[in-house]
């Protein structure tokens, strides 16, 4: 931890990369040109930096990921669709009932969950440690998949 209590940059960068690695060798290929390998294509300190420019970017799979969104969204689709919502809501007509703006990617806070969980959490969580697979298949410093001795 630091002086703030936050974990190290380079942990989190890890923990990061563990849990939405498809998604950051996506970004990471399609915008940079290079693939996630820092220590090796990029020092830490650019992957960390590169990775705060994926973050604020609402295009980007990381930043769609790490928000909980179902996709990505740019800029341009978010003024849109803000765009157009104001113009529905202006020539909607009363009495087709309440206006119900457009559908947006990121979860609706106002929405109330729908069922509960018929079983409990440490049941599930064991279900899903079981189907998770016991080990990531090796690869060399270039991040190609290499055979298994």
């Amino acid at each position: 931890m630091d002086d703030w209590g936050r974990p190290p940059k380079l942990l989190t960068l890890v923990g990061l990369y563990d849990e939405h690695s498809i998604k950051f060798d996506y970004d990471w290929r399609s915008r940079f040109h290079i693939p996630f390998s820092p220590g090796v294509t990029q020092t830490w300190r650019e992957a960390w930096a590169l990775f705060l420019e994926l973050r604020e970017d609402p295009s980007s799979r990381v930043a769609a990921a790490m928000a909980g969104w179902e996709r990505p969204v740019s800029h341009e689709e978010i003024a849109l669709l803000d765009l157009l919502d104001t113009l529905r809501a202006v020539n909607w007509d009363p009495k087709k009932g309440p206006y119900e703006p457009l559908p947006r990617p990121w979860p609706d806070p106002n929405k109330t969950r729908i069922g509960r969980a018929t079983r409990p959490q440490s049941e599930i969580l064991a279900a899903l440690r079981a189907r998770a697979p016991k080990s990531r298949p090796p690869r060399d410093a270039r991040g190609r998949f290499i055979k298994r001795r």
